[in-house]
This record gives structure tokens, sequence and C-alpha cells, in this order.
């Protein structure tokens, strides 16, 4: 089986970039087999969401993966009224419909329910993820979404 899963994350305070991993189980361990980003420029909103959707929508038919994982933002502990998470949780919806038009099995989740589908621990999920990311020589910035990925072999 391989799963993508996907992770947003703000490089600036109106810019996302949408980080995306896939992971093949090959019938024993899940191994890194694709890490990549998909940046939106610093333009208006829509221009960005479009651009991110269009990208995802894209790359995940190629990719030809039977599962698709989006990493939803946890709940933040403090109420703010600041841009970023706005834009984060819009591009989030944008990459969930434009992989939702790809694969048909698309899910999406916040970090505690991912460790909830893996059975273990938050941090156990988060660890074995940066585990995976750096037996295939990628950055550890794609910790999130193979994390993501990683908790999609057991989604329900």
């Amino acid at each position: 089986m391989r799963v993508a899963g996907i992770a947003i994350e703000m490089v600036t305070s109106k810019r996302p970039t949408l980080r995306l991993c896939v992971l093949d189980d090959g019938g024993v361990n899940p191994a890194v087999t694709h890490a990549e980003e998909i940046s939106a420029d610093d333009v208006d909103v829509v221009e960005q969401l479009f651009a991110v959707a269009r990208g995802v929508e894209s790359r995940l038919k190629g990719l030809s993966v039977d599962r698709v994982i989006v990493r939803r933002a946890d709940v933040p502990t403090v109420a703010s009224k600041k841009d970023a998470p706005r834009i984060r949780l819009l591009t989030e919806g944008a990459a969930v419909g434009a992989a939702r038009a790809a694969i048909q099995d698309t899910r999406l989740a916040m970090g505690v329910e991912l460790a909830h589908w893996y059975g273990q621990a938050k941090n156990d999920l988060v660890n074995a993820a940066a585990g995976l990311v750096a037996t295939a020589g990628k950055h550890a910035k794609y910790g999130e979404a193979a994390s993501a990925a990683l908790a999609g072999f057991q989604a329900p």
C-alpha cells in the first residue's frame, strides 16, 4: 500500500508551504519513497489556494497512491486573530478538496487522532516518522507529513 501524508507549514505569516510525503509498506515495513514541497507565492490568498490545490491534485494523480492523509492543525491553546492560522486552515481545506478529487480514500485528522490510529502516543508517532525520513536521507521538515502517512496505514 502507498499512503501520501500532507502537512502545511506557514513559512511566513502569509505564505503557506505544503509538504507531501509518500510511504510504501511493500507488504513489510513502511519506507519513504517520495517527499516534496508545494509552495505558494506571496500573492493573494485565493491565488495561493488555487496554486496549492492544482499542485496537490496533479502530484497525487502522478504518484499512484492508495490513500491520502492530510494532517490538520492541532487546536491552539490560545485563540488568535492572526492571519497565519486562518490561512493554514484554508490551505488545509484546499489540499483536502484537491486530494479527494484525485484519490477517493482521503482523510483529514489532527495529530492526536493520527496517533490514536497508529496506536501509540503522538510523540512516538512523530519519532517513528522522523526515523523513516532520516533513513531515506530526506530533510526533517517532512516529519509531519510522514507521520500522517505512517498513521494512514492504520486508519479506520
